[in-house]
């Protein structure tokens, strides 16, 4: 359980947080992610990320622990990893976004020893 809570706390935060950057202050958003000429698709993903943020928040806070938030955490995880590290490769998205690739995929790692574990309500 102390495994779950702090990965949902790490990762609800982190998500949350990020999440919430292009909409307070979208110049330095761009400063750091790159040009966007699409602002609203910026915005949009910047609100799904703090509200799974916020779900994995809630579950720190009222210690609850279900398969379906370490599955909302993992697919998260996988989507993000999958769309950054393809558009990356392309040459899309600048370097920097390999900072959260890494990260992401740290959480995913996490969640998996997570969900293999035999002493998952600990």
């Amino acid at each position: 359980m102390k495994l779950f809570l702090r990965t949902a706390f790490v990762q609800g935060a982190y998500f949350f947080l990020l999440g919430l950057w292009p909409l307070i202050h979208i110049n330095s958003f761009i400063d750091v992610t790159a040009i966007k000429s699409d602002f609203w698709m910026a915005k949009t993903i910047g609100l799904l990320l703090s509200v799974i943020g916020l779900v994995l928040l809630y579950a720190w806070y009222h210690l609850q622990n279900a398969n379906s938030l370490v599955l909302l955490g993992m697919a998260s995880n996988v989507v993000l990893v999958g769309m950054e590290s393809y558009y990356f490769s392309i040459g899309v998205l600048p370097t920097i976004y390999l900072v959260d690739t890494a990260m992401q995929s740290v959480l995913f790692i996490v969640w998996c020893i997570y969900a293999f574990s035999k002493n998952k309500y600990e």
